[in-house]
Protein backbone atom coordinates (compact mmCIF):
# COMPACT_ATOMS: atom_id res chain seq x y z
CA UNK A 1 0.00 0.00 0.00
CA UNK A 2 2.95 2.27 0.83
CA UNK A 3 4.55 1.60 -2.19
CA UNK A 4 1.19 2.47 -4.14
CA UNK A 5 0.98 5.44 -2.51
CA UNK A 6 4.37 6.73 -3.22
CA UNK A 7 4.11 5.71 -6.83
CA UNK A 8 0.50 7.75 -7.08
CA UNK A 9 2.77 10.57 -5.63
CA UNK A 10 4.99 9.90 -8.58
CA UNK A 11 2.77 10.28 -10.38
CA UNK A 12 0.83 13.26 -9.62
CA UNK A 13 4.21 15.64 -9.45
CA UNK A 14 5.01 14.27 -13.13
CA UNK A 15 1.65 15.01 -14.06
CA UNK A 16 1.97 18.63 -12.67
CA UNK A 17 5.65 19.04 -14.04
CA UNK A 18 4.18 18.20 -17.51
CA UNK A 19 1.01 20.63 -17.17
CA UNK A 20 3.06 23.17 -15.45
CA UNK A 21 5.61 22.87 -18.88
CA UNK A 22 3.17 23.02 -21.04
CA UNK A 23 1.33 25.73 -19.81
CA UNK A 24 4.41 27.40 -19.12
CA UNK A 25 4.97 27.24 -23.14
CA UNK A 26 2.21 28.80 -23.84
CA UNK A 27 2.49 31.61 -21.78
CA UNK A 28 5.40 32.64 -24.02
CA UNK A 29 4.52 34.69 -27.57
CA UNK A 30 6.42 35.63 -30.30
CA UNK A 31 6.08 38.78 -32.48
CA UNK A 32 7.60 38.12 -35.75
CA UNK A 33 9.31 40.97 -37.36
CA UNK A 34 7.68 43.57 -39.06
CA UNK A 35 4.68 43.17 -36.79
CA UNK A 36 3.40 45.07 -33.84
CA UNK A 37 0.27 43.09 -31.69
CA UNK A 38 -2.01 43.81 -29.07
CA UNK A 39 -2.81 41.60 -25.85
CA UNK A 40 -6.03 40.23 -26.07
CA UNK A 41 -7.20 38.46 -22.52
CA UNK A 42 -9.22 35.13 -23.47
CA UNK A 43 -11.06 35.00 -19.98
CA UNK A 44 -11.83 39.07 -19.66
CA UNK A 45 -12.42 38.77 -23.53
CA UNK A 46 -11.03 42.37 -23.42
CA UNK A 47 -8.14 44.31 -25.23
CA UNK A 48 -4.70 45.52 -23.43
CA UNK A 49 -5.42 48.91 -24.57
CA UNK A 50 -2.51 50.31 -22.91
CA UNK A 51 0.62 48.68 -24.87
CA UNK A 52 1.09 47.77 -28.49
CA UNK A 53 3.80 45.29 -28.50
CA UNK A 54 6.89 45.30 -31.18
CA UNK A 55 8.80 42.07 -32.36
CA UNK A 56 10.21 39.71 -30.13
CA UNK A 57 9.53 37.27 -27.21
CA UNK A 58 7.02 38.01 -24.48
CA UNK A 59 5.24 36.66 -21.52
CA UNK A 60 1.55 37.16 -21.48
CA UNK A 61 0.47 33.91 -19.30
CA UNK A 62 -2.34 31.45 -19.95
CA UNK A 63 -5.73 32.72 -21.12
CA UNK A 64 -4.02 35.19 -23.72
CA UNK A 65 -3.87 35.79 -27.01
CA UNK A 66 -1.53 38.24 -29.37
CA UNK A 67 -3.67 39.78 -32.26
CA UNK A 68 -0.50 40.43 -34.58
CA UNK A 69 -0.66 43.24 -37.75
CA UNK A 70 1.82 43.98 -39.92
CA UNK A 71 3.71 47.20 -40.26
CA UNK A 72 4.79 46.61 -43.76
CA UNK A 73 3.12 47.60 -46.85
CA UNK A 74 0.23 45.55 -47.96
CA UNK A 75 -1.23 44.95 -51.19
CA UNK A 76 -4.75 43.93 -52.11
CA UNK A 77 -5.81 42.97 -55.80
CA UNK A 78 -9.60 43.77 -57.15
CA UNK A 79 -9.86 41.37 -59.72
CA UNK A 80 -13.17 41.83 -62.68
CA UNK A 81 -15.02 44.96 -61.06
CA UNK A 82 -18.05 45.84 -62.92
CA UNK A 83 -19.32 49.35 -62.72
CA UNK A 84 -20.84 52.40 -65.14
CA UNK A 85 -20.02 55.38 -66.56
CA UNK A 86 -21.65 58.43 -66.67
CA UNK A 87 -23.28 58.27 -69.71
CA UNK A 88 -24.80 54.24 -68.46
CA UNK A 89 -22.06 52.32 -70.49
CA UNK A 90 -20.93 48.99 -68.51
CA UNK A 91 -17.46 48.75 -67.95
CA UNK A 92 -15.04 45.98 -65.97
CA UNK A 93 -11.86 47.21 -65.02
CA UNK A 94 -8.96 45.31 -63.00
CA UNK A 95 -6.72 47.36 -60.09
CA UNK A 96 -4.28 47.02 -57.21
CA UNK A 97 -4.11 48.86 -54.21
CA UNK A 98 -1.54 48.92 -51.37
CA UNK A 99 -2.07 50.04 -47.75
CA UNK A 100 -0.36 50.07 -44.19
CA UNK A 101 -2.01 49.68 -40.93
CA UNK A 102 -1.81 52.67 -38.93
CA UNK A 103 0.39 51.83 -36.23
CA UNK A 104 -1.80 53.33 -33.23
CA UNK A 105 -3.62 50.77 -30.59
CA UNK A 106 -7.03 52.66 -31.08
CA UNK A 107 -7.40 52.16 -34.59
CA UNK A 108 -6.12 48.41 -34.40
CA UNK A 109 -8.64 47.62 -31.73
CA UNK A 110 -11.08 49.37 -33.16
CA UNK A 111 -10.50 46.82 -36.46
CA UNK A 112 -10.47 43.74 -34.65
CA UNK A 113 -13.54 44.97 -32.37
CA UNK A 114 -15.54 45.55 -35.67
CA UNK A 115 -14.60 43.00 -38.35
CA UNK A 116 -13.15 39.88 -36.10
CA UNK A 117 -10.19 39.17 -38.14
CA UNK A 118 -12.60 39.29 -41.69
CA UNK A 119 -11.34 43.40 -42.00
CA UNK A 120 -9.51 42.53 -45.66
CA UNK A 121 -12.59 41.11 -47.43
CA UNK A 122 -14.44 44.27 -45.95
CA UNK A 123 -11.69 46.83 -47.14
CA UNK A 124 -12.03 45.45 -50.28
CA UNK A 125 -15.86 45.86 -50.53
CA UNK A 126 -15.35 49.15 -49.64
CA UNK A 127 -12.65 49.71 -52.23
CA UNK A 128 -14.79 48.04 -54.84
CA UNK A 129 -17.84 50.46 -54.06
CA UNK A 130 -15.59 53.75 -54.14
CA UNK A 131 -14.51 52.90 -57.25
CA UNK A 132 -17.68 52.27 -58.84
CA UNK A 133 -18.76 55.87 -57.70
CA UNK A 134 -15.85 57.38 -58.84
CA UNK A 135 -15.95 55.81 -62.57
CA UNK A 136 -19.68 56.55 -62.67
CA UNK A 137 -18.73 60.47 -62.69
CA UNK A 138 -16.65 59.46 -66.35
CA UNK A 139 -18.40 59.14 -70.08
CA UNK A 140 -17.09 56.13 -71.50
CA UNK A 141 -15.21 58.31 -73.70
CA UNK A 142 -13.61 60.32 -70.83
CA UNK A 143 -12.40 56.40 -69.22
CA UNK A 144 -10.70 56.18 -72.50
CA UNK A 145 -9.04 59.62 -73.36
CA UNK A 146 -8.41 60.53 -69.45
CA UNK A 147 -7.33 57.43 -67.94
CA UNK A 148 -4.63 58.91 -66.08
CA UNK A 149 -7.31 61.33 -64.45
CA UNK A 150 -9.29 59.08 -63.44
CA UNK A 151 -6.56 56.87 -62.07
CA UNK A 152 -5.62 59.66 -59.85
CA UNK A 153 -8.89 60.55 -58.83
CA UNK A 154 -9.54 57.04 -58.17
CA UNK A 155 -6.56 56.71 -55.60
CA UNK A 156 -7.72 60.03 -54.09
CA UNK A 157 -11.12 58.43 -53.37
CA UNK A 158 -9.84 55.35 -52.13
CA UNK A 159 -7.38 57.08 -50.09
CA UNK A 160 -10.17 59.27 -48.19
CA UNK A 161 -12.58 56.09 -48.10
CA UNK A 162 -10.23 53.60 -46.39
CA UNK A 163 -8.77 56.05 -43.96
CA UNK A 164 -11.35 56.17 -41.58
CA UNK A 165 -11.05 52.23 -41.38
CA UNK A 166 -7.52 52.56 -40.07
CA UNK A 167 -5.30 52.13 -43.03
CA UNK A 168 -3.41 54.69 -45.21
CA UNK A 169 -3.38 53.99 -49.26
CA UNK A 170 0.16 54.53 -50.35
CA UNK A 171 -0.21 53.56 -53.73
CA UNK A 172 -3.28 52.39 -56.32
CA UNK A 173 -2.73 51.10 -59.60
CA UNK A 174 -5.91 50.60 -62.41
CA UNK A 175 -4.84 48.35 -64.39
CA UNK A 176 -7.06 47.59 -67.19
CA UNK A 177 -10.57 48.56 -68.73
CA UNK A 178 -13.15 46.74 -71.46
CA UNK A 179 -15.43 48.54 -72.47
CA UNK A 180 -17.73 47.14 -75.66
CA UNK A 181 -15.68 45.82 -78.43
CA UNK A 182 -18.14 48.44 -80.92
CA UNK A 183 -17.63 51.36 -78.74
CA UNK A 184 -13.94 50.86 -78.66
CA UNK A 185 -13.58 50.39 -81.82
CA UNK A 186 -15.77 54.18 -82.37
CA UNK A 187 -13.18 55.48 -79.80
CA UNK A 188 -10.07 54.17 -81.26
CA UNK A 189 -11.48 55.86 -84.78
CA UNK A 190 -11.85 59.18 -82.77
CA UNK A 191 -8.70 59.22 -81.08
CA UNK A 192 -7.07 58.77 -84.30
CA UNK A 193 -8.90 61.33 -85.90
CA UNK A 194 -8.59 63.69 -83.09
CA UNK A 195 -4.69 62.95 -83.27
CA UNK A 196 -4.61 63.65 -87.06
CA UNK A 197 -6.44 67.09 -86.55
CA UNK A 198 -3.71 67.99 -83.71
CA UNK A 199 -0.72 66.71 -86.29
CA UNK A 200 -2.61 68.87 -89.28
CA UNK A 201 -2.47 72.03 -86.65
CA UNK A 202 1.01 71.09 -85.23
CA UNK A 203 2.30 71.20 -89.16
CA UNK A 204 0.01 74.49 -89.76
CA UNK A 205 2.32 76.15 -86.95
CA UNK A 206 5.25 74.74 -87.90
CA UNK A 207 4.70 76.48 -91.35
CA UNK A 208 3.81 79.64 -90.25
CA UNK A 209 6.72 79.82 -87.94
CA UNK A 210 9.63 78.65 -90.32
CA UNK A 211 7.69 81.19 -92.91
CA UNK A 212 7.77 83.94 -89.84
CA UNK A 213 11.43 83.42 -89.08
CA UNK A 214 12.30 83.28 -93.43
CA UNK A 215 10.67 86.79 -92.86
CA UNK A 216 12.82 88.01 -90.02
CA UNK A 217 16.00 86.59 -91.65
CA UNK A 218 15.16 88.45 -94.82
CA UNK A 219 14.53 91.62 -92.94
CA UNK A 220 17.91 91.15 -91.01
CA UNK A 221 19.74 90.33 -94.06
CA UNK A 222 18.27 93.15 -96.09
CA UNK A 223 19.10 95.40 -93.05
CA UNK A 224 22.40 94.50 -92.69
CA UNK A 225 22.85 95.32 -96.86
CA UNK A 226 21.71 98.43 -96.79
CA UNK A 227 24.15 99.29 -93.73
CA UNK A 228 26.96 97.65 -96.02
CA UNK A 229 25.89 100.03 -98.48
CA UNK A 230 25.83 103.04 -97.06
CA UNK A 231 29.00 102.36 -95.23
CA UNK A 232 30.95 102.03 -98.19
CA UNK A 233 28.93 104.76 -99.95
CA UNK A 234 30.04 106.89 -96.93
CA UNK A 235 33.88 105.56 -97.81
CA UNK A 236 34.36 105.90 -101.10
CA UNK A 237 32.74 109.60 -101.09
CA UNK A 238 35.42 110.40 -97.53
CA UNK A 239 38.13 108.79 -100.01
CA UNK A 240 36.63 110.98 -103.29
CA UNK A 241 36.99 114.03 -100.80
CA UNK A 242 40.05 113.21 -99.35
CA UNK A 243 41.86 112.98 -103.03
CA UNK A 244 40.07 116.11 -103.80
CA UNK A 245 41.22 118.02 -101.21
CA UNK A 246 44.85 116.21 -101.46
CA UNK A 247 44.58 117.23 -105.20
CA UNK A 248 44.07 121.01 -104.19
CA UNK A 249 46.84 121.56 -101.90
CA UNK A 250 48.77 120.02 -104.85
CA UNK A 251 47.21 122.37 -107.19
CA UNK A 252 47.88 124.99 -105.06
CA UNK A 253 51.22 124.49 -104.36
CA UNK A 254 52.54 124.00 -107.65
CA UNK A 255 50.63 127.18 -108.75
CA UNK A 256 52.49 128.83 -105.98
CA UNK A 257 55.90 127.21 -107.05
CA UNK A 258 55.27 127.97 -110.06
CA UNK A 259 54.56 131.21 -109.75
CA UNK A 260 57.58 132.28 -107.93
CA UNK A 261 59.36 130.72 -110.92
CA UNK A 262 57.87 132.96 -113.00
CA UNK A 263 58.48 136.14 -110.96
CA UNK A 264 61.94 135.10 -110.88
CA UNK A 265 62.77 134.69 -114.25
CA UNK A 266 60.73 136.65 -116.20
CA UNK A 267 62.97 139.33 -116.69
CA UNK A 268 66.70 137.60 -117.12
CA UNK A 269 68.40 139.73 -118.68
CA UNK A 270 70.20 137.41 -121.00
CA UNK A 271 66.86 136.14 -122.35
CA UNK A 272 64.53 138.99 -122.45
CA UNK A 273 60.84 139.22 -121.06
CA UNK A 274 59.80 135.42 -119.69
CA UNK A 275 56.32 134.93 -121.18
CA UNK A 276 53.50 132.80 -119.87
CA UNK A 277 53.47 130.65 -122.92
CA UNK A 278 57.05 129.68 -122.52
CA UNK A 279 56.06 128.59 -118.54
CA UNK A 280 53.50 126.33 -119.84
CA UNK A 281 55.96 124.78 -122.10
CA UNK A 282 58.26 124.44 -119.20
CA UNK A 283 55.82 123.13 -116.94
CA UNK A 284 54.98 120.65 -119.84
CA UNK A 285 58.46 119.84 -120.17
CA UNK A 286 59.25 119.13 -116.37
CA UNK A 287 56.07 116.78 -116.29
CA UNK A 288 57.00 114.82 -119.07
CA UNK A 289 60.92 114.14 -117.98
CA UNK A 290 58.94 113.23 -114.59
CA UNK A 291 56.89 110.32 -116.62
CA UNK A 292 57.89 107.20 -117.77
CA UNK A 293 57.25 107.57 -121.73
CA UNK A 294 61.08 108.46 -122.33
CA UNK A 295 61.38 106.62 -126.10
CA UNK A 296 58.52 109.16 -127.07
CA UNK A 297 59.69 111.99 -129.18
CA UNK A 298 58.48 114.93 -128.17
CA UNK A 299 58.08 118.73 -129.97
CA UNK A 300 59.26 121.10 -127.64
CA UNK A 301 59.18 124.32 -128.20
CA UNK A 302 62.93 125.97 -129.04
CA UNK A 303 62.36 129.30 -127.46
CA UNK A 304 62.16 127.93 -123.93
CA UNK A 305 66.26 125.81 -124.35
Amino acid sequence: MADFMKQAGCASILVVIIVSSFLLGFSFYVIEPNNVAIDYNKVSQKLDMLTLHDPGRIFLGVGHEMLTYPTIQMTRELHSQVGRTKDGLSVNFQCNYQFQYQKSIASLADIYLNYKGEHLKSFDFYAASVLRDTLALYTAFEVITKRPILSSKMRDALEEELVQYGIDVTAFQLLNIELPSRFMAAIEQTVITQQNMEKATFTKEKAKIMGDTKRMTARIDAKNILTLGESDATATLNQARATADGTKVQLASEKSAYKDLYDSIKTVDNMGAFSLSQLLGYIRTEKLAESDAGGINVAIDQKIL
